[in-house]
């Protein structure tokens, strides 16, 4: 990948793992664009407590629904 894209002191991804279907590979290929002792910034929702109550408990099945086709395909936790 290095040698492809070459390597960058910060790679920044923002709300872009829960997108991907090998969340490994994609951190393997975030590290891999890193050059030595660079900086990796990833991002990806918060869906907590707090977002329920937000938007509606009756909503929640349109937000984490099967149906919609290229979102979420996964739901990250604090402890994930």
């Amino acid at each position: 990948m290095a040698t492809q894209y070459g390597q960058f002191p910060v790679v920044l991804s923002l709300e872009v793992v829960e997108h991907v279907y090998a969340p490994r590979r994609n951190v393997r290929t975030v590290f891999d664009l890193l050059t030595a002792g660079g900086t990796a910034i990833i991002s990806t929702p918060f869906h907590g407590y707090w977002k329920k109550p937000r938007s509606g408990a009756d909503r929640m099945d349109d937000y984490f629904t099967a149906l919609w086709a290229h979102g979420h395909i996964k739901f990250w936790s604090k402890r994930a």
